[in-house]
């Protein structure tokens, strides 16, 4: 019965071997923790000699060869002077016992294995670690080959939010709310310079270098998030707002930069949301977040280049929103009635105290209430400005 009991407990320990392997590779496809594909297949692989030599093992046993705990299987020496028959139909009921008791043995282990690895996944899926059977066994479950921490110590993520455009104001704070909400952050911008160092603080965040006015690049940038994080369920477009705050006379502006700028913050979100919308809709999941400016709705002299691509982005939202929102996808155009904080916007208003300009980390608060409000008052226009300022 040792013997068996080790047998049986050797073919658990090696299936959950193999369920640990396969929850390793479909951790890296669907939560978005990467290592190559073919390591973890070849892992995965090399346990299922170890499933074979528990099955073999476990056969030898029920066969009952040289079994101490089977005198039926041996002569007993003369009984009243005649020798002992060997009672075969004592030794295949004696072996089809042993065989069963494997057989439960076995079962019972693998079962207890694959519950426990099961319920592992679907606690990872959402997000945290509210199981105590998942830090029991978190320790088997590999370690992640980029921070080279155990799986205990990562965030575990089924969703992604895409920021297009994270510099250090608005775009960053994005990022940091949104990852505090538990999402995988793809940072979307033309530069590594800052977009780096954010992914590094954040931890769970990604840089993929992505030019909102470039076809291809945009292209590129989308392959690589559906190929290499977990599905996006929250995109926000911040990209370009900035760099189109020059006044200047229409006499003055130069139409090339108007048309990249109209690229920008309108074709090139469009393209980029024919990649992920699809998805998003099979989900019945998600929200495409805006932002706009009050040159969304007034164009003001000496504004031209601000307001022209402003409209154009107000025009591809609220369009958006009028086909999704019925669809289950949450479309909202955020206007930005006010100045920035940050090194630009205390060039405009050097004197201005902390409540007269729009703080990054409070609007981007907004956003993530829009994301999670409620589908029964669901907002698509929302106008977001100081106390002070004259509107």
């Amino acid at each position: 019965m040792k013997r068996l009991s080790i047998g049986g407990v050797g073919l658990g320990l090696g299936m959950f071997a193999a369920t640990a392997e396969f929850i390793k590779v479909f951790r890296a496809q669907v939560f978005g923790i990467q290592q190559p594909l073919w390591v973890q297949a070849s892992v995965y692989v090399a346990t299922l000699p170890v499933c074979v030599i528990c099955v073999w093992a476990v056969h030898r046993i029920s066969r009952g060869r040289k079994s101490k705990g089977n005198p039926a299987g041996k002569q007993e020496g003369k009984k009243n002077g005649k020798p002992a028959t060997i009672n075969v139909f004592a030794r295949r009921k004696h072996r089809e016992k042993e065989a069963g008791e494997v057989g439960v043995s076995a079962a019972a282990t693998f079962g207890v294995c694959s519950s426990v690895a099961l319920v592992w996944t679907a606690d990872a899926a959402y997000g945290g670690w509210r199981s105590g059977i998942t830090k029991a066994t978190a320790w088997l479950l590999i370690v992640d080959s980029k921070s080279n921490k155990k799986l205990s110590e990562t965030k575990m993520v089924s969703k992604t939010a895409i920021i297009a455009g994270t510099g250090p104001g608005i775009g960053a704070a994005l990022a940091r709310a949104f990852s505090k909400e538990g999402f995988h952050v793809a940072l979307l911008a033309r530069s590594s310079d800052f977009s780096t160092t954010l992914a590094s603080e954040l931890g769970n965040a990604t840089y993929i270098a992505c030019d909102m006015s470039d076809e291809s690049s945009i292209a590129i940038a989308a392959q690589k998030i559906k190929s290499t994080l977990p599905p996006p369920e929250v995109l926000c477009f911040n990209a370009g707002g900035s760099q189109s705050f020059r006044p200047g006379s229409l006499l003055d502006l130069n139409t090339g930069n108007l048309t990249k700028s109209i690229t920008t913050r309108a074709t090139g979100p469009l393209q980029l949301v024919q990649y992920f919308l699809p998805g998003m809709v099979e989900r019945n999941k998600g929200s495409v977040l805006f932002t706009g400016a009050t040159a969304s709705f007034r164009g003001s002299a000496n504004f031209a280049f601000l307001a022209v691509p402003a409209f154009a982005t107000k025009a591809l939202a609220e369009s958006m929103a009028r086909e999704f929102m019925p669809k289950g996808i949450h479309v909202a155009h955020i206007i930005l009635d006010g100045i920035v904080e940050g090194e630009e916007g205390r060039s405009w208003k050097k004197d201005a105290g902390p409540d007269d300009l729009l703080q990054p980390n409070d609007v981007a608060a907004q956003y993530v209430m829009l994301h999670n409000q409620p589908r029964s008052t669901w907002t698509f226009e929302l106008q977001i400005r100081p106390a002070v300022e004259k509107w």
